[in-house]
């Protein structure tokens, strides 16, 4: 379900809950991240172009009215029959055409869409501009770039293109691809609406010869562009696109509601990917990098995910028609992408997607979409963005596109999900604007969280967590199975606890000497002032009412309060010293929690028996420097135990068993502040 505000909890900004049921390792009730959602698993990727370049460079420009739509009778296609209502650039041979646009059914039941490829509409007008084809149909020019469709929205006509599906690269590494070769001139800004009549005009004028200031862009209203992005929307899902919002945004959904997935993963198998033909012409370390695009995603922890090079194919079927063959396209060698990239002035550098069985299959719990080839094709001239920064920005490229290959959508910014502004997106790869400047293949917090919602390792151990630096709670219910929940702020300190009696653990954070806990089975969070800035936090149930309670730690020194008031410490302890990271849990069962310490530099748990003076000390070794600690009761057996968190895994060792074995248990949150509990219920 989308992040719902509780306007009852003033002291808790951001307060409420994200939560992946186990609808997605189990009955996939819902998604959680915003990955996008779309009829199979395709992508394109694509740098702003100019009007003035797309014009020049397509062969025709013409306004239509589309008459008929059909699946094209030679491959995953839509031949559009449009109707010409004016002839803007170029020679039309006749008063309709054929305008095709890759994806649609397979032959054999299977589907296929490519992302960002422009839907058209039974009766709608539209500009396009257009390139020939050798079978005397039409393709719009760079795919979505070259497709115009007009809109009424409050009364006034606009002419808008639909980029939600796509993936835009960074403008500043445009430039630095072109190397200083396009002027200011040829710049444009973000993508606007335009006055359907003055572009039209401008589009005929420099068709014959004319090159006039663009004077077309129409400023909107922030309610106007909404209202386009609605109507946008509207004309996808009525073109048999899947319904989606943001409650079913992480993966890629078919239009019955039911996500894609690789089975092969299940069974210990690999899913090999080729090359077709030997490289990408000017890039010559494609191969190379494409290896370390795929093992980004075969390093994902906790993911079964075994994708593999296996050499070179001459599998010709592309987009148009599953191969058997999950190929990657160099240089476009089928010309699948209308057009060419230019250096100078950007346009589609890639395209993909996945063919999957149109018949449901259960696994894990769940029931999806087989998918059976993945295919991704690469724009010929594309080479000069690709090898920017010694490849890296060609290797994220291939990153993202192998993403969407496996299931997953983009994680932000377009309809009905979160901006791409908010900091929890900065590191995705799956983000549909895609970072550039030398960023390389390197997946976030978010994509493996959507990883982990179709291919998790199953590992049977709930009860952690890790609020992540952005200041979301991303948390492993009682079955490992994640959730998530945007608690706190940037710069908070989590605790986690009992803070109700309710049996329940849920969590809390420490912000400037005051306590922000959130109770669900109250109308407001609890808050307590207790301690200074730059204490470290933690709670305990330090009296065995079955409530735990705050506490802090500095220097060497533990302060303790057994209730949710302000006031002085109720119990003071001395352990450890200045650089030791503070835990908190019931070593020896008794019902009443204890302290202890974590010292990084000697890899070493310092642990108090009980909060009585004289109290035994127990001393066990795990970690080291660079490990952040946590305690919690690992298999329900009444005694909590004490564990490391590095790089997105945790390291879990049991005391009641003698202190071992050691258990690592992986959670999609690579960064971030570690905590352990009973998880609750927590909307």
């Amino acid at each position: 379900m989308s992040e719902a505000t509780q306007p009852t909890r003033p002291s808790a900004p951001r307060a409420g809950i994200r939560r992946e049921p186990r609808g997605l390792l189990g009955a996939l009730a819902c998604a959680l991240l915003a990955l996008f959602a779309a009829k199979d698993a395709p992508a394109t990727s694509y740098v702003p172009m100019s009007d003035a370049a797309l014009a020049d460079a397509a062969a025709i420009a013409v306004e239509v009215r589309v008459l008929d739509a059909a699946p094209a009778v030679d491959g995953a296609a839509i031949t559009y029959l449009v109707e010409v209502e004016r002839v803007l650039k170029g020679h039309v041979p006749g008063s309709t055409l054929e305008v095709r646009i890759p994806g649609g059914p397979a032959f054999d039941g299977g589907w296929f869409r490519v992302f960002g490829a422009p839907v058209l509409r039974d009766g709608e007008r539209a500009l396009l501009l257009l390139e020939g084809r050798a079978d005397g149909s039409y393709a719009p020019s760079q795919l979505m770039l070259g497709a115009f469709h007009r809109l009424t929205v409050a009364g006034r006509q606009l002419l808008v293109r639909d980029l939600a599906e796509a993936e835009e690269l960074p403008t500043a590494d445009r430039r630095r691809a072109a190397r200083g070769a396009a002027t200011p001139a040829t710049r444009q800004p973000a993508d606007r609406p335009r006055d359907p009549q003055a572009f039209a005009d401008w589009l005929a004028a420099r068709g014959a010869g004319v090159a006039e200031e663009p004077d077309y862009f129409v400023d909107t209203s922030e309610e106007t562009s909404r209202a386009v992005e609605r109507m946008l929307r509207a004309r996808r899902d009525a073109s048999l696109l899947p319904e989606r919002d943001a409650s079913e945004a992480s993966l890629l959904f078919a239009d019955d509601g039911f996500p894609v997935r690789w089975f092969d993963f299940d069974a210990g198998a690999s899913v090999a990917i080729r090359s077709h033909g030997s490289r990408q012409e000017g890039w010559d370390e494609g191969v190379a990098l494409l290896h370390a695009a795929v093992e980004a995603w075969n390093q994902a922890p906790g993911a079964a995910v075994a994708l593999g090079l296996a050499g070179t194919t001459d599998a010709d079927g592309g987009l148009r028609y599953p191969d058997g063959v999950n190929a990657v396209l160099w240089n476009d060698p089928y010309d699948e992408i209308p057009g060419s990239f230019s250096c100078t002035d950007g346009g589609v550098l890639a395209i993909g997607g996945t063919w999957f069985r149109s018949e449901l299959e259960a696994s894990r719990g769940g029931t999806f979409h087989r998918i059976f080839e993945g295919d991704v094709v690469l724009q010929d001239g594309a080479a000069c963005y690709l090898a920017n920064n010694q490849g890296a920005d060609g290797a994220e490229v291939l990153a993202h596109e192998i993403g969407h290959l496996l299931g997953l959508g983009h994680a932000c910014g377009e309809a009905g999900l979160p901006s791409c502004t908010e900091p929890r997106y900065g590191h995705s790869l799956m983000r549909p604007v895609l970072q550039g400047s030398g960023r390389g293949p390197v997946l976030g917090d978010d994509d493996l969280f959507g990883l982990l919602a179709l291919y998790a390792e199953n590992t049977n151990v709930g009860g952690l967590g890790v609020f992540v630096p952005e200041g979301d709670f991303v948390l492993l219910d009682g079955e490992g199975e994640p959730i998530l929940l945007a608690y706190g702020l940037e710069g908070d300190l989590p605790v986690a606890g009992d803070f109700d009696g309710d049996g329940g653990h849920t969590v809390g954070v420490f912000r400037n000497g005051q306590f922000l806990l959130h109770a669900p089975n109250s109308l407001a969070d609890v808050t307590v002032r207790f301690g200074d800035p730059g204490d470290l936090p933690l709670v305990g149930d330090w009296d065995g009412d079955g409530i735990d309670t705050v506490g802090v730690f500095r220097d060497g020194v533990f302060r303790l309060r057994n209730s949710h008031t302000a006031g002085p410490a109720e119990i003071v302890l001395e352990l450890g010293a200045s650089g030791d990271l503070p835990v908190a849990g019931d070593w020896d069962g008794d019902g009443r929690d204890a302290v202890g310490v974590f010292q990084p530099a000697a890899g070493r748990f310092l642990l108090l028996e009980s909060l009585e003076g004289g109290a035994a000390i127990l001393s066990i070794e795990l970690g080291g420097p660079g490990d952040l600690p946590v305690a919690g009761d690992w298999n329900r057996d009444g005694v909590d135990s004490i564990g490391v968190f590095r790089d997105g895994v945790f390291s879990l060792r049991e005391l009641a068993s003698g202190g071992g074995p050691l258990s690592r248990v992986p959670i999609p949150a690579a960064t971030g502040l570690p905590v352990a509990g009973r998880w609750g219920r927590m909307q």
